[in-house]
């Protein structure tokens, strides 16, 4: 029987750095099915996010999936721009390997933050 899963992951953009990363670990003895994912970026006004990337372990071949952010303007309670992605997808991930969710802005200067939220269940392979 399938086990809910929803997870978040939440992890700042260091100035100097342009595509930071946060992961977890599928349970051993348990395949991930992933059928949502939500994120919201903020970066320092006048930056952009390029691109967001979530990467999952199928088959044992590391796949690579693009998430599209969109512009959401700047705003003065977050500080800079706000980028918002909300995807229905189907992704899997093996037992006991690595979900990767990174973003990548035009710019390395100053402070960001990103929040994800994943969510699907888990099943005995």
């Amino acid at each position: 029987m399938p086990k809910p899963l929803q997870t978040q992951l939440s992890f700042p953009i260091p100035a100097g750095v342009n595509a930071p990363n946060a992961s977890f670990t599928v349970p051993a003895g348990k395949r991930l099915v992933i059928e949502h994912v939500s994120a919201i970026v903020v970066v320092p006004t006048g930056q952009r996010v390029l691109f967001m990337q979530l990467n999952t372990v199928a088959g044992g071949t590391l796949v690579f999936h693009f998430l599209k952010a969109e512009s959401i303007g700047s705003s003065t309670s977050t500080g800079g721009e706000g980028y918002l992605s909300s995807q229905t997808v189907k992704l899997y991930a093996d037992p006991s390997t690595e979900v990767l969710v990174s973003a990548n802005r035009s710019d390395s200067m100053s402070t960001g933050q990103v929040t994800v939220a994943i969510s699907g269940y888990l099943v005995t392979p």
